[in-house]
C-alpha cells in the first residue's frame, strides 16, 4: 500500500506556491505563446491569450513582490520599536504629555536648559503629590574638554555650559526622586527617556548647528532600539560621578 508523507506533501505545496515557481511557470507560458503566434489562426489566438495571461500574472507577481518587501520592512521596523522620525528635537507638546504620565525619566545632555524649563515645574508638582517621577539626569562635566568643544561647536564660548550646569543643580536641589550625575566623556547620542518612550539623535559636529533642528528618533518599548539605548544610558550612569552643589 502506498504511503502518504506529510513532509513531502508540504514541500511540494511550498514549491508550487513559491513566487519563483510561479515566475518560471509564467515564463514558460509566455514562451509558448510567443511560439504559437507564428502558426495558423487558431494556434495564434491561443498564443495571444497565453501572452496576455502571462503579462497579467507578471504584474500580479510584481505587486506581490513589492507588498512582501514592504511587509518585511515594516515588520523589521516594528521589531526595533521605531515609531516616528522627527525633523527637530524641540518636541514640546509631545514631551509635555509624556511628562504628565511617565513614572521614569532618564535624560542626557550638555546643558539641558530646555529640559529644565519645560520639566521642572511638572516634576516638582508631581513629586510633591501622590504621583512622583523618578528622574535621572546625566550631564557632561562642564570642566571637560568634551563639554568645551561642544560649546564651541554650537557657537558659544567654551565655558558656556559652566553657568548652565550650576543653574541645573540649583533648580533641582531638594526635589525628591531626582538624581544628577556627571560624565567625563562626550555623549555618543542624546537620550531622553520618558517611561516607555525614548527619544534619541546625534550631536552634530557642524559649527553652530542648532540642536532644535536635529533629526530625532522616537522609539517605543518593547523594541530592540529602546533596550539598546537604555542599556547605553545605564552604562554611562554606572561610570558617572556625583556633584553636590556646584559645577
Amino acid at each position: 500500500m502506498a504511503s502518504f508523507n506529510l513532509d513531502e506533501h508540504e514541500t511540494i505545496r511550498k514549491l508550487f506556491n513559491s513566487t519563483t515557481s510561479l515566475l518560471v511557470l509564467n515564463i514558460s507560458i509566455l514562451i509558448l505563446g510567443l511560439i504559437l503566434i507564428f502558426f495558423d489562426e487558431i494556434p495564434r489566438a491561443i498564443g495571444t491569450s497565453l501572452i496576455a495571461s502571462s503579462l497579467v500574472s507578471f504584474s500580479t507577481l510584481w505587486v506581490r513582490f513589492i507588498k512582501t518587501s514592504e511587509d518585511r520592512l515594516l515588520s523589521n521596523i516594528r521589531s526595533y520599536g521605531l515609531k516616528e522620525i522627527h525633523s527637530q528635537r524641540a518636541l514640546v507638546s509631545i514631551y509635555e504629555k509624556l511628562l504628565e504620565t511617565s513614572n521614569e525619566i532618564d535624560v542626557t545632555g550638555y546643558s539641558l536648559s530646555g529640559f529644565s524649563n519645560q520639566a521642572l515645574d511638572i516634576i516638582k508638582r508631581r513629586n510633591e503629590g501622590k504621583n512622583p517621577i523618578n528622574v535621572r539626569i546625566l550631564l557632561v562635566n562642564p570642566d571637560t574638554e568634551a563639554s568645551k568643544s561642544q560649546a564651541l561647536n554650537e557657537g558659544h564660548v567654551k565655558d558656556y555650559y559652566q553657568t548652565l550646569c550650576t543653574n541645573i543643580l540649583a533648580s533641582f536641589e531638594g526635589i525628591e526622586n531626582v538624581e544628577i550625575r556627571f560624565i567625563e566623556q562626550s555623549l555618543p547620542v542624546m537620550i531622553y527617556r520618558l517611561g516607555d518612550t525614548l527619544f534619541t539623535g546625534h550631536y552634530s559636529i557642524i559649527k553652530k548647528s542648532r540642536s532644535s533642528s536635529t533629526v530625532t528618533y522616537e522609539v517605543k518599548n518593547p523594541g530592540r532600539l529602546f533596550h539598546m539605548y537604555l542599556s547605553e544610558f545605564e552604562e554611562m550612569w554606572r561610570i558617572a560621578d556625583k556633584k553636590d552643589t556646584s559645577c
